[in-house]
């Protein structure tokens, strides 16, 4: 989820980067290093009108989350005994992933 501190960093990078990119003397590489972001993003920010990076800062990556596969296991785990500990998730987790992985490897 994005937040507003977030975007205003990035506002404040694009006017900052075209603000210096006005002056002649300053490099994509020299601006990148005053600003301590990659030369190429200075160069993919000088290139966007304002209408661009407003559509640019708008879109949200949409990641997988590594552990979503294992979200239903846990989340029957808790919900067997509230008391359960911990530490025997894990264990159990552990056993389960490590007999997945040996399952993979025998019959593959």
């Amino acid at each position: 989820m994005k937040t507003q501190i977030h975007d205003l960093r990035k506002v404040r990078m694009w006017y900052e980067v075209k603000e210096l990119s006005s002056n002649p003397g300053n490099s994509d590489s020299k601006i990148a290093k005053k600003l301590g972001v990659d030369r190429r993003t200075v160069s993919r920010y000088k290139k966007m009108s304002e209408e661009e990076f407003h559509e640019f800062s708008m879109k949200q990556r949409v990641y997988e989350l590594v552990l979503s596969p294992y979200y239903p296991d846990v989340l029957s785990l808790l919900s067997i005994d509230n008391g359960l500990p911990a530490a025997v998730i894990e264990e159990t987790h552990t056993y389960t992933r490590i007999s997945a992985a040996s399952f993979k490897v025998s019959c593959g």
